[in-house]
């Protein structure tokens, strides 16, 4: 492990860039497998998908009429949509929060610590000169009628 910062800045943006599917896909699995092992947050989803739905059909036909005050189907969205995101943060923010923290740590020790220098193709790259050109007359090619070259 190199103890230069600027070495180990340079090793830890360099598997950032590389890694960072891999990180995201982590934080992903984590957040998925938080939420299946809390009980609450699953009855919690249930319920707000229960709300969904019980709003989609009550609007099914434009609007809904409640008390008098007619509320359209995009008004009666929004206002679930709103709902919605107050819930989810309430509902899921102590697992959101812990399934980020043991992300972030996993793959913070995966990048501090991962050498990745063998994935560097910097060294290894060839510039590319000259032209190509042939005369095919192949009808995937668009070539005109006179043969002339595209190239």
């Amino acid at each position: 492990m190199e103890r230069v910062p600027s070495l180990l800045m340079e090793r830890i943006k360099h598997n950032l860039q590389f890694f960072l599917f891999n990180y995201v896909l982590v934080t992903g699995i984590l957040f998925a497998l938080s939420v299946i092992s809390s009980p609450s947050a699953i009855v919690g989803l249930l319920c707000l998908g229960g709300a969904w739905v019980g709003v989609v059909r009550m609007t099914s036909s434009g609007s809904v009429t409640i008390k008098g005050v007619t509320i359209s189907q995009k008004q009666a969205t929004i206002g679930m949509g709103l709902f919605s995101i107050f819930a989810l943060l309430w509902l899921l923010s102590h697992i959101f929060w812990m399934a980020l923290g043991t992300s972030g740590f996993l793959c913070g020790v995966h990048c501090l610590l991962r050498d990745a220098s063998m994935h560097k193709d910097e060294a290894d790259r060839v510039v590319m000169q000259g032209d190509l050109t042939l005369d095919e007359e192949s009808s995937f090619l668009n070539n005109s009628a006179s043969g002339a070259n595209l190239a």
